[in-house]
């Protein structure tokens, strides 16, 4: 459940980042535009693990600088435990899975940001040329000609993130180690846990296996609807 939730929550948000984002720098001269594709870039080349320890550091209940900007505006000490309180939800999803989630989305924005980029200067000049012509302008050319276009882009983008967020494991396992009460448990946690901790070695390479047949459906999917022709 949580791993499939987590997964669900990360390709639409990834998407809705990345995409209006891409064309933002796009749109930009060429100079800035090189600087904040690098700016945007850098956390996907760094540790994991690195990045879950400064989430947690920037998290942290009493020496975290989320909680110090809280205390500052509203005038009081605030010691809120956003990873390893399990009384904090938000309607179905734990805030300590939302936590992970804003680490996970940090880091790995940029990936599919480049992604889009490249996308967005395959489109032809004579295209965009066209559309001015016709008096298609901002909001109005990026969803009727823009969107269209990059429709292939956009669901490899989307696939290729569903599979990275069903094998993440490292940054669960530094930022909540699965809890609080098992509620960022994902099925690479049940993976780990069982192989190393319990040395139930048959129950893990089961729950892998499942893993890859989930991956490889994906990856499958993947392939077939790329292969299939699009109209614009």
């Amino acid at each position: 459940k949580t791993t499939l939730m987590f997964a669900f929550l990360i390709v639409p948000l990834n998407l809705m980042i990345t995409l209006p984002l891409a064309a933002m720098i796009e749109s930009v001269h060429n100079r800035l535009r090189l600087g904040l594709r690098t700016i945007f870039f850098l956390p996907v080349v760094t540790s994991s693990v690195g990045v879950a320890i400064m989430w947690g550091y920037i998290l942290h209940p009493q020496r975290g600088l989320l909680n110090a900007g809280l205390g500052s505006v509203m005038g009081r000490m605030v010691a809120i435990n956003w990873t390893g309180d399990p009384s904090l939800i938000i309607g179905p999803i734990p805030v300590a899975l939302i936590a992970v989630i804003i680490a996970y989305l940090w880091q790995d924005i940029g990936y599919n940001l480049i992604i889009f980029i490249a996308a967005l200067q395959g489109i032809p000049e004579s295209i965009r040329d066209a559309a001015i012509m016709d008096g298609a302008t901002g909001i109005t050319m990026f969803r009727h000609i823009t969107l269209p276009l990059l429709r292939p882009t956009i669901l490899l983008a989307a696939i290729l993130t569903m599979i990275s967020a069903f094998q993440v494991f490292d940054i669960f396992q530094v930022m909540t180690r699965g809890g609080p009460d098992n509620q960022t448990r994902v099925l690479t946690f049940d993976i780990y846990d069982n192989a190393f901790r319990f040395q139930n070695m048959g129950w893990a390479a089961a729950t892998s296996v499942v893993l890859f047949l989930i991956v490889l459906a994906i990856s499958l999917l993947q392939n077939r609807m790329l292969r299939s022709e699009w109209e614009y």
